[in-house]
């Protein structure tokens, strides 16, 4: 069996599915020869075994890609249990890196650093984090509040690839939570009607979206008017495209609605400069209404909202 040295120049089929390899290496060679004659340029021909940046290793069948995914799902054993700038720095990324919205993040981020507060520079363990969980409940926080904070934490475990560090969340009692997630139907059609009568009507749009579809607020970015003209809206959850039909009688209303604001293209609900509308200032805009609808507004939230059930679709 003979080898091929570097100047052996063999032939390839440029008609293969594979030869956009090799090929492709011809062309970037050639490339480096011409710049070298006509401009003198300094070129030096390297050949990377494998690059990484920000793609998922985790699907790369190959040795190289492997070693790399092990070693992220054990990062407390290379790295240590320990809380660092760097881990947070990592947890962050890999949340942007899963498609969690800009407001999960920022709760993420503020949630971990009262783990690490509690921590006080020890190392992070099971035990640590039941300690952690009767803190937290002495400190005085809600049920949902300690909830919060746990879920964070779990979610930090489980990337940190140690999900053996994981534990339950506070069980809250289902009266409780009946009541909390409760909003009558003529409640709603207040909100919505009074919504109408402040001139908001965006607001009293994006309740009924919320309410009868299956969108999350921070999807609503993707519901355009090329969306309305499809009848779906395509949005990306857990690494996977998926579409989500829009009911007729939404549909209905929501192009109603562009015509009246002259909406030709992009967001449906966007702000004057045509940035995505904020999670804060809608529930602002909303307690507002609640105020002048007479409803308790503590008992509204955008959750709350997507639980209603109603007897008919109140026509905007």
């Amino acid at each position: 069996m003979k080898t091929a040295s570097e100047e052996t120049s063999r032939y390839v089929n440029a008609m293969e599915f594979r030869s956009c390899y090799p090929s492709g290496k011809r062309v970037a060679k050639t490339l480096c020869a011409v710049y070298e004659k006509q401009y003198n340029t300094d070129v030096v021909l390297a050949r990377p075994c494998h690059i990484y940046a920000s793609a998922d290793s985790s699907s790369d069948s190959r040795a190289a890609g492997q070693f790399i995914t092990k070693f992220l799902m054990r990062w407390s054993d290379v790295m240590s249990v320990y809380i660092t700038s760097e881990k947070i720095s990592y947890f962050i990324y890999m949340l942007n890196k899963r498609n969690k919205n800009a407001n999960t993040i920022a709760a993420y981020s503020r949630n971990i650093k009262k783990l690490v507060l509690f921590l006080d520079g020890s190392g992070l363990s099971k035990e640590q984090m039941y300690a952690y969980r009767e803190w937290l409940k002495k400190s005085g926080f809600k049920k949902r509040t300690v909830n919060a904070y746990l879920s964070t934490a779990n979610y930090f475990c489980e990337i940190m690839g140690c999900p053996e560090m994981k534990i339950e969340l506070e069980h809250l009692p289902y009266e409780e939570f009946q009541n909390t997630m409760q909003i009558s139907a003529s409640n709603y059609k207040k909100i919505i009607y009074m919504a109408l009568q402040d001139n908001n009507e965006r607001l009293a749009m994006m309740i009924q979206v919320l309410c009868h579809t299956d969108l999350r607020f921070c999807e609503l970015q993707f519901l355009t008017v090329e969306a309305l003209e499809k009848g779906y809206i395509e949005v990306i959850r857990k690494h996977e495209k998926i579409k989500l039909f829009i009911p007729d009688i939404v549909l209905k209303d929501l192009k109603k609605y562009i015509k009246h604001r002259k909406i030709i293209s992009g967001m449906v609900f966007c702000t004057r400069n045509g940035s995505m509308v904020n999670r804060s200032n809608f529930r602002k805009e909303l307690k507002k209404i609640c105020i002048l609808a007479g409803v308790d507004e503590t008992k509204v939230s955008i959750q709350n909202v997507k639980n209603v059930v109603l007897d008919s679709y109140p026509h905007l």
